[in-house]
């Protein structure tokens, strides 16, 4: 590929930077705010795109800010495997933001300024994770991340909210100090002492590494994944994910189902193609455990998801397992495994993305979060039940959507390396995908309040442990006092948040659910508008893969891999 110099991978990070102290600005004008935040995505989603032909076509656009005392430059550089990352987030920044406004208005949210702000600080660290040259930038952006979303985390500033947004910290701040000195072993191992080393990306791995002490290579291998691990959510660094949904549903929807977690196995990415390589990794033999521990992680986490009832936590642990069908597609090291490792990528965000988004406005419409209380809720939301379905089917791998298509290149590859046992745990998982949502969708149409069947796996908690407590941790549930003053259900929101204006809350009205039609009465346009966006770009993926753009970059990523064939 030709390097080229370009301000546009800066500009890609700036154009949301510089727009939050405008947010911070029109806090008392919330029309001009969300205007400016949409226009932002936009702005930044064009400056992505305008570098898809160049890089499609052989081009890597690189901006320097400049070298340290040791060499390392603080850089970005647009290549396919940045632009796969960088599309997708600022594509879905827009189609979330439109989101957020029909989200965040409709249960008159507090502190909506500071949401939108922090959001924007979110997505200039992802695209600087995306567009990151070396280790060493990817550190800096990777620890950003973290920063810029915690607030997003706490935003409902309940105790709950507090304990989760701590636990996030300690878990993620926890995985930067390891990628960090994973990046200072590359560093070492690359060079002579304390110079002439590098940790700049290179596709099919820095060719130093191959001569390195064997020991030495895989501590900064298991370094650095269990850094960027952390949140991939591999078991057992998971914990902090389902908690942090006590955010509101568009964080959980775009940055725990695209940005934040994409980062972690985008890291993940990087560190198997653009690190060590595919012929690295074979010979130290690290390939193999990487790939039991995310075929463990993808089993058991569906597993603990079909006991879990309320909606968004289910969505957390679905999210678990499928970010290891990716980690488990490039620990397989085969052409076709890779290919579908990385179109799961965006797959799973367009899928998962519907589904949060669904969970959002059934949250917003009829306050109702668990699943038990769902039955016959499809004739009150038919068209956000329908987009559910059609996202639900593509996570168990039905074809026509697109989680088929990733995850019948991942299978090939399993296949065709002879990891049988692989392939079979993906076989077995997308059973249990079908078995954790289908009575969710069927509940919703075939079913009624007044008759429904009782759901088995949903009448205890796996383990005991439901609930967050202060210090971070979890805690059994325990009969409540008697004598204690509890709140009133219908003032209890989503996940323990007061809202003395609601007139109802969780499941159906005594009266039933009301039929509000197939033509958008069931919810403002702001959110039905980017649920069905997020739906139809899983059928787009599912049923014109060859067509559509992600495929063809990560095939540019994959045929760029010295040695590895399609």
């Amino acid at each position: 590929m030709t390097d080229v110099a370009s301000l546009r991978p800066l500009l890609a990070v700036l154009v949301s930077a510089v727009a939050i102290p405008v947010i911070l600005s029109l806090k008392e004008r919330p029309n001009v705010r969300e205007a400016v935040t949409i226009a932002v995505a936009f702005a930044k989603f064009a400056v992505v795109a305008s570098m898809v032909p160049g890089v499609l076509s052989g081009t890597r656009y690189v901006f320097s800010v400049g070298q340290f005392a040791t060499g390392i430059e603080l850089a970005l550089r647009v290549d396919p495997l940045g632009l796969l990352f960088g599309l997708l987030a600022s594509l879905l920044w827009i189609v979330t933001s439109f989101y957020s406004i029909g989200y965040m208005r409709g249960l008159n949210e507090h502190a909506q300024t500071r949401y939108f702000a922090a959001f924007a600080a979110s997505l200039a660290s992802a695209i600087g994770v995306a567009f990151s040259a070396n280790l060493l930038t990817l550190f800096v952006f990777y620890e950003l991340l973290t920063v810029s979303t915690y607030p997003l985390v706490t935003h409902d500033e309940t105790e709950q909210a507090r304990a989760a947004g701590r636990k996030y910290l300690a878990y993620t701040f926890g995985g930067g100090v390891a990628v960090l000195g994973g990046t200072v072993l590359v560093f070492f191992l690359t060079g002579t002492g304390m110079t002439g080393g590098t940790t700049a990306f290179t596709p099919g791995g820095i060719a130093a590494l191959a001569n390195a002490d064997p020991t030495l290579a895989r501590a900064a291998f298991a370094l650095l994944v269990a850094g960027f691990g952390v949140k991939a959510a591999l078991m057992p660094m998971h914990s902090w994910l389902p908690d942090a949904m006590v955010a509101p549903t568009p964080v959980s929807g775009l940055l725990h189902a695209v940005a934040v977690v994409k980062s972690g196995v985008f890291g993940i990415a990087r560190v198997v193609l653009d690190v060590f390589g595919p012929d690295v990794m074979a010979d130290l033999g690290v390939d193999l455990p990487l790939a039991a521990v995310a075929a463990f992680t993808l089993l058991t986490a569906s597993v603990i998801a079909l006991r879990k009832d309320n909606l968004k936590r289910r969505l957390a642990y679905s999210t678990i397992s499928q970010l290891s069908y990716i980690v488990l597609g490039l620990a397989l090291l085969e052409g076709p495994a890779l290919v579908g490792g990385l179109l799961h990528i965006p797959a799973h965000a367009f899928m998962k993305l519907t589904l949060f988004f669904c969970a959002g406005a059934i949250h917003v419409e009829t306050h109702t979060d668990d699943i038990s209380d769902m039955a016959g809720i499809g004739t009150r939301m038919p068209l956000t039940m329908v987009a559910f379905g059609v996202a639900a089917a593509g996570m168990a791998g039905i074809p026509l959507v697109a989680g088929f298509v990733s995850k019948w290149y991942i299978i090939i590859g399993a296949l065709e390396g002879g990891s049988l046992v692989f392939a079979a745990a993906l076989l077995v998982s997308g059973v249990l995908n079908i078995a954790y949502f289908w009575p969710i969708v069927y509940q919703a149409f075939f079913e009624s309040p007044d008759s429904y069947d009782e759901k088995p796996l949903l009448e205890e908690v796996l383990g005991g442990r439901t609930a967050v407590r202060a210090d971070g941790g979890d805690e059994a549930v325990t009969e409540p006092d008697a004598d204690a003053e509890m709140p009133r259900p219908e003032h209890v929101d989503h996940l323990g948040k007061h809202h003395e204006d609601h007139e109802h809350h969780g499941g159906p009205p005594a009266d039933g659910w009301d039929d509000r039609g197939w033509l958008g009465g069931e919810s403002t346009w702001f959110m039905l508008a980017p649920i069905l966006t997020a739906a139809t770009l899983s059928l787009l993926l599912g049923t014109v893969p060859d067509t559509a753009v992600f495929l063809r970059i990560v095939e540019a990523v994959v045929t760029g891999l010295p040695g590895v064939v399609v």
